[in-house]
């Protein structure tokens, strides 16, 4: 199984920041230890607190543009030759799951891609 990642590159709140950073490592800690594969953009603000805070026991894998790097420091950078929409349709088809937390339009979008195929995208409400 794979568990995405959908939100902005900003934080709205300390409080939003937090929560994301609990998530993430409530997630790493329960389910680390099981097949499961992360999945980020490589995006900073949301993904990157995510990816952060998974713990050292998960498989973490940036999805990024070629030429682009995560500078996350965890995970696994993996590289696509498509520019940044198809980077953005590739990424709303790997993951079975994804979190949503913040975001704009594109995140939007990427959830809505990502509901129509089939997965299940699964929101932090408390983070708009």
């Amino acid at each position: 199984p794979r568990i995405g990642f959908i939100g902005g590159p900003v934080f709205s709140s300390a409080q939003n920041e937090e929560l994301v950073r609990e998530v993430a490592a409530e997630l790493g800690h329960t389910l680390g230890h099981r097949a499961i594969v992360f999945l980020t953009a490589g995006m900073p603000g949301v993904q990157k607190v995510f990816a952060k805070n998974l713990g050292e026991s998960v498989q973490i894998v940036n999805l990024l543009q070629t030429g682009k790097e995560s500078g996350y420091g965890v995970g696994r950078d993996v590289h696509a030759d498509v520019d940044q929409q198809g980077r953005r349709e590739l990424y709303g088809r790997l993951a079975d799951v994804y979190i949503a937390a913040e975001g704009g339009p594109a995140d939007a979008e990427e959830a809505r891609s990502a509901v129509g195929r089939g997965a299940h995208v699964v929101p932090l409400s408390r983070t708009g």
